[in-house]
Parts: C-alpha cells; structure tokens; sequence
C-alpha cells in the first residue's frame, strides 16, 4: 500500500551537550538525513548522492546525519576498506557534501568493525565523525540552539542476542546507553532537540513486525522526554509518523532510510501499536533524503525524492 499525503503542522521542541560550532547558515541551522546506504555506488545509491549534491548546491548545509547502515553487507574491516572509497568518499563528492557527516550505527555496520569507522578519518575535509557509539552534538548559531542525541540502537534489539554474526552487540550495555540518555535529557536545554537512532519504534514497512525491541527500550524514554523529533533508517524507505506520548505535541518519527535500496512501505495498521495512537502521515517507497531547518521562531521538515519535494511540515521551537 502507498500512501502519499502532504502535510503541516507545527510541534514543540528541546534540545542539548557537546557544542560544535560547523554553522554556515547566517539564519538557520540546516541539515540532510538519510541512512542505509553504502552499497559500493550502485546505481541507486549514486542517483540519490547526485540528487543531495545538486540540493546541496543550492541550499548550503550545516551538516548530514546519517542513520546507520553505512556499509552493507558486512560493515568496513578496516580504516583502509575499499568501502571507505567505493560508498563514501567516491559517491557523495560534491563540494557541497563535505560538511560534518554526524554517524549512525547500524545493525550492518555491527557486521563489520565498529572500532574502524570510529577511526576513520576523511581525506575530504575530515568530514566523517563518529566519535563513540552513541554521543551528543550541540549547535549554535546566535540566539539558537540545536542539539543532535545518536543512540546506539542495536544493543537494543533483542534478536541480536541469539545471533552469531550479531556477536559484536553482546558485549554491548543498553541499561548503561539508556542511563546515559536520561542524564543527557535531564541536563537538556535548547531550542530543538533531535535524537537519532538506525532502527524505528514504529513502521508500516516490511519491519512493523520487528519494531517491538526498540518500542519496549525507548518509547518509555520519549514518553519521560518530549524531543523535536526522532529520525531512523532500517526500513528502506520513507515514513513519516506521530504518535501520542502525552506531550504537548506529538511525538515525530522520521523514517529515512532510502539512500539506496528500496523497498515497499505503506500505512501502520490501527492495531499495531496499542496505546501510542500511532498514526501514518506519509509513505513512499522511493529513493530520498529528509532536510531539516531550524530558525529562531520557525522550522520546517522536508521530505525530497529523485529531485522533488514530496513531503512538508512545519516545527516550532520550544
């Protein structure tokens, strides 16, 4: 089913730490999302890259998040992997793409060596920085203040404990991550807060079925600490969803994981999510990305695929 719906609407906001001051907007504070993509430049993966560039050209960015899935299938075996060439740097080479890649990891990546792509730097502008599993960054630009969270997602995902090649999570503390989480949010203040993760809470994809692990560890979470939003890949595609967490606003959760691969996708059956009042507001099986500007007294989320806008809402700062 696809499901193809345009939509506004404006939500509260928080946000937070570690301060990194990469801010080239003179009014705002722009950046692309998208994740699961390093598949070694297939066709996909390189459309979609040109399309960012050509975006990128003409709506400079502060920085990209990528949300996990970077190297598929096995991760990188090293800081010298062809991958490093082959899917990153190779690909997403326009000038307009070497800002900060802020770092996802996800369960692929967990295939592969994680202490690699921790290390790894970037012969372009040392533009590729995942500096530990999960960690803050914190933008400011005048009077704003937005703050990135990157959580470590699949410590959390429970199948992965009965999972050989998954072997890399087991030594993994998700109690220690979710502790670190709270404290993060307790000490919090900002004008946005965007927390980021690999795998969704919620899904009308191909994974709404596998969804429950990261529901039971983090919904609890969001229902404590209201957010901007939270962004995730795994599923191929790109949804959008909120849910009632008893905000304010609601809760939501940006899917955007189509760098590469495709997959089908469409609504969240009423049923599926028991209690959160999860509902669908868009749905596109389509390579694309997810831009995110944040100003003073306004921001806005939007959704493009193939070089075309095909999703939009308004946010509100706190």
């Amino acid at each position: 089913m696809l499901l193809l719906i345009v939509s506004m609407f404006s939500c509260n906001v928080v946000s937070t730490s570690e301060v990194d001051e990469s801010i080239s907007s003179p009014s705002s504070i722009k950046f692309l999302a998208f994740g699961d993509w390093g598949r070694m430049g297939s066709q996909e993966q390189i459309s979609n890259a040109e399309h960012m560039g050509s975006f990128a050209d003409q709506n400079p960015l502060d920085f990209i998040l990528s949300t996990g899935d970077n190297f598929y299938d096995n991760g990188v075996a090293s800081t010298e992997d062809p991958h490093w060439t082959a899917s990153f740097e190779d690909v997403y080479h326009h000038t307009s793409l070497m800002v900060p890649w802020y770092v996802v990891l996800g369960n692929h990546d967990y295939r592969g060596n994680v202490d690699a792509q921790i290390a790894y730097k970037s012969p372009n502008n040392d533009r590729w920085d995942l500096p530990a599993r999960h960690y803050v960054k914190v933008f400011n630009k005048d009077s704003l203040k937005v703050a990135l969270i990157i959580l470590d997602t699949s410590p959390t995902e429970t199948e992965y404990y009965s999972e050989n090649k998954y072997k890399a999570v087991w030594d993994q503390d998700s109690s220690a991550q979710k502790l670190w989480f709270r404290s993060v949010m307790d000490t919090l203040t900002a004008n946005y807060i965007f927390v980021a993760g690999h795998h969704p809470l919620y899904s009308g994809g191909k994974r709404l079925e596998e969804t429950y692990s990261q529901l039971h560890h983090w919904e609890p979470l969001f229902r404590k600490y209201p957010v901007t939003a939270y962004l995730c890949g795994h599923e191929h595609d790109l949804q959008i969803h909120e849910a009632d967490l008893g905000h304010q606003s609601p809760f939501l959760h940006i899917i955007t994981g189509a760098g590469s691969e495709v997959r089908p996708t469409g609504t969240i059956p009423e049923e599926s999510y028991a209690g959160s009042n999860v509902s669908t507001k868009f749905a596109l099986s389509q390579n694309g990305f997810t831009v995110v500007e944040c100003g003073v007294h306004s921001g806005k989320i939007t959704l493009h695929s193939k070089g075309k806008k095909v999703y939009h809402r308004a946010i509100s700062p706190l």
